[in-house]
This record gives structure tokens, sequence and C-alpha cells, in this order.
């Protein structure tokens, strides 16, 4: 799943400000350089986010977004692939896009 183009720039910033280096590096790094536990991230996400007035949205949240994003990725790359065949053809009766053998 890509990153939507619009929030690039500020994904780039919290990387190189606070993310570990290397493609093993974490991105969520506590002050202490351990993994925040998920009651102090909480905590802190929802000081970030009354801090921007967002209401009710829970970390968890994104993840179905990132999730609905992918299956779109997928669906758009069957729709392709059948494009394709349809415009293939099979050559077998009865298939799609084939002709009658």
């Amino acid at each position: 799943m890509a990153i939507p183009a619009s929030i690039m720039p500020v994904v780039n910033v919290h990387i190189q400000v606070y993310a570990e280096p290397g493609a093993q590096g974490r991105i969520l790094v506590g002050a202490k350089g351990a993994t925040p536990r998920p009651n102090h991230f909480n905590g802190l996400w929802r000081k970030a986010c009354a801090e921007v007035g967002i209401k009710g949205l829970h970390f968890h949240d994104l993840r179905h977004t990132g999730n609905q994003e992918r299956e779109r990725e997928i669906a758009d790359a069957i729709d392709g692939m059948i494009v394709k065949a349809l415009k293939r053809g099979s050559g077998r009766k009865g298939h799609v896009g084939g002709t009658a053998s």
C-alpha cells in the first residue's frame, strides 16, 4: 500500500526527526528509546488529536483506512487482469472473450 502523496512531506520529517535509522528502524520510538506501550501511546495520541482539534479518532482507526486502500488497489489490479483477458480472448468456446471453436 502506498502512502498518499499529500502526507509524505510530514511522514518524511517524522522519519528524519524521530524514527530509528535503517530499514529495520522503528517509526515510533519513545523519549527513552523504547517502543511506546499502548496505554502510554494512547494518551499521547489523544493529546495530539486534541491539540489539532480532532475528536473521536482512535489510532486503530487508521488501520481500517489503510486496509480499505489496499483492498481498492487489489480490486483495481484484478479488474486490469480481467480487461487484459477479455482483450486477449481465450480461444475456447464458452469462455470469456473466446470465440466459438
